[in-house]
């Protein structure tokens, strides 16, 4: 009788461990589920033929307001591969975003959430080599994007370098094409990587080249 007792006291015991393991499974899977959602609740979301929104948030961390990122984008095509210089983003209340937009003939890069900081997108590197064609096709454009990814909502510690040795390790990704609908030419645009100024302390800013 006494063993059955024990033997019954260690089974409710054995049940117990089990159930505990499967809550804390099951609670982790939810609070990774439920990470991303929340790391991007506030964002302002957009992708169309004429305006496509990239947002970014840490996985395990919040964003400084006092930081300062410069994403690495770059213009692949049949003509060579260059770099969109001086693009800089600030995050605004925990959010942290590029916005790509059509304007006319022109295409735009710029800060999501300090529009302000938006600059038109010309081929800088073709133009003061002479390419007359590729100078025509910018003059007389009709631009539209044409969206490479479902989710544009992006994990900044997945494309963040915190130093030169780092950015051979970080990895490119191709977040659209934009099209001239007039000449049917092509332009790939990549996030190489980001790099920045990230706040400390009041007294201290550590920048990651």
């Amino acid at each position: 009788m006494k063993e059955g007792i024990f033997m019954s006291w260690r089974k409710r015991k054995l049940y117990c461990i089990i159930l505990l393991v499967i809550l804390i499974c099951t609670g982790c899977e939810k609070k990774t589920e439920i990470s991303k959602s929340e790391a991007f609740s506030e964002a302002t979301k957009r992708i169309s033929s004429e305006q496509i929104n990239v947002n970014f948030a840490w996985k395990e961390d919040y964003l400084n307001d006092l930081d300062t990122f410069f994403p690495a984008l770059s213009i692949h095509s049949e003509w060579g591969t260059e770099m969109i210089p001086g693009v800089t983003i600030e995050p605004v209340g925990g959010t942290l975003g590029l916005i790509f937009k059509t304007e006319g003939n022109q295409w735009t890069v710029g800060d999501l959430y300090h529009p302000s900081h938006n600059k038109i997108v010309e081929p800088t590197t073709y133009l003061e080599k002479g390419n007359e064609e590729l100078s025509s096709i910018y003059t007389n454009a009709k631009w539209e994007f044409q969206p490479l990814l479902d989710d544009y909502n992006l994990w900044l510690d997945e494309y963040y370098s915190d130093n030169n040795s780092n950015i051979s390790q970080v990895k490119s990704i191709e977040l659209f094409e934009v099209i001239d609908k007039t000449t049917g030419s092509k332009f790939t645009v990549s996030l190489d990587y980001i790099y920045g100024f990230l706040y400390e302390d009041p007294n201290h800013y550590e920048f990651h080249p």
